[in-house]
Order: structure tokens, then C-alpha cells, then sequence
């Protein structure tokens, strides 16, 4: 809690309708940080079309390539475990619950497909994956893994 002049600033006011919604700020933020990451990328930095992929199919970080090529991994990762949830909801999952997972996948899609399109043949291509060790069914195990997967 924040005090300025006698008035406390809680979080729940500091994102009420007298000032911006905690969603619009981090739209902003996220839209901020994209502008300063294109504006900051030099022309030669683009990827080509050769793929900054080596024959081991590990990822090369000598450059930006490697980098978006590694976020692209995790975003195909992400994409493809939301997906997966919302296929076939644990029972326990309350109506509100999947209305919040159906949105993450949404936006996690988004991504992927960015990455996709934007490295084209520079591109990882897809991945193959394995989600045995979890088990769909149990909603504390899908918590548990979407935590580590960074919500």
C-alpha cells in the first residue's frame, strides 16, 4: 500500500475506473516492449532463410535468430499444452476456469502462429510433444504444470 496525501493507493484503486484497468496496462506494456524490441533490431538482423538450426536439431544462439528460434520452442510448447487442456477439461475445473484456460490457449496460439510466420523457413519448424508425464484428468496436475509452464 502506497500513502500520498492522506489518500492510500491499494492496488483494487489504483486499477478502478478512475484510472487505467490492469489489463489495459499490461496490453500497453506488452505493446511498449514489442515497439522498443523492433525499433532496437537492426536490418541485419532479420532472419534469412537459411535456418539457424544445426544438424543435431539443437538451437544455435550465435544470433537474434537463435533466440526467437528458442521463444518459438516454447511457444509451440505452450500452445500445444493449452490445447490439450481445453480438448478434454479435468471434471474438477469450475466453469470459470475454463473460460480462463480456453482464453490462455487463445493467446498462446497467437504467439506460436507469430513466430511461425515471421521466421517462415528460419523457422524450427514443429514439434513433436510428449505430455505422458501429466495426467489431464487431475486438475491439480494440470495447475501444477501450467505453473511451470509460467502462469
Amino acid at each position: 500500500m502506497i500513502k500520498t496525501n492522506s489518500e492510500a493507493i491499494t492496488e483494487k484503486n489504483l486499477f478502478s475506473a478512475g484510472h487505467i484497468q490492469r489489463r489495459q496496462f499490461l496490453q500497453f506494456a506488452g505493446a511498449s516492449a514489442l515497439a522498443i524490441g523492433i525499433a532496437g533490431c537492426k536490418k541485419d538482423t532479420i532472419p534469412s532463410s537459411t535456418p539457424y538450426i544445426n544438424t543435431d536439431n539443437t538451437i544455435d544462439f550465435k544470433d537474434d535468430s537463435g533466440l526467437l528460434n528458442y521463444i518459438y520452442a516454447l511457444e509451440q510448447l505452450e500452445a500445444a499444452f493449452y490445447s490439450k487442456v481445453i480438448t478434454s477439461f479435468p471434471a474438477a475445473f469450475t466453469a470459470q476456469q475454463k473460460l480462463f484456460f480456453n482464453d490462455i490457449s487463445l493467446h498462446e496460439i497467437a504467439h506460436r502462429e507469430f513466430f511461425k510466420k515471421f521466421l517462415g523457413s528460419a523457422g524450427i519448424g514443429a514439434l513433436e510433444i510428449d505430455f505422458t508425464g501429466i495426467d489431464f484428468t487431475d486438475a491439480a496436475a494440470v495447475f501444477t504444470a501450467a505453473k511451470t509452464l509460467k502462469i
